[in-house]
């Protein structure tokens, strides 16, 4: 089972070719950033930037693994496909 927690959204890059997904930046609330790269296709999940949004991971510091993205607001889900550490 995976956990969730509630993350900020603080910038939407849209669509990134390079990795096929749409690219986000978001802010734990250590304040620590991530870039996330998630399915999106035609089911537009994201709320309006500074809002939060739910995260399911599983593992914590080297070993942190992002599932989905989901907004509550909306009822809506995104895999994540990717995600790297914002320095």
């Amino acid at each position: 089972m995976y956990e969730t927690t509630l993350v900020t959204l603080v910038q939407d890059f849209g669509w990134d070719a390079t990795y096929a997904g749409n690219k986000i930046l978001i802010q734990w609330k250590n304040s620590a950033q991530n870039f996330a790269w998630f399915d999106w296709y035609a089911n537009p999940i994201l709320p309006p930037i500074g809002s939060v949004i739910t995260v399911s991971y599983s593992g914590s510091g080297s070993s942190l693994d992002l599932h989905k993205l989901i907004n509550t607001g909306n009822g809506k889900e995104a895999r994540i496909l990717r995600f790297a550490k914002a320095y």
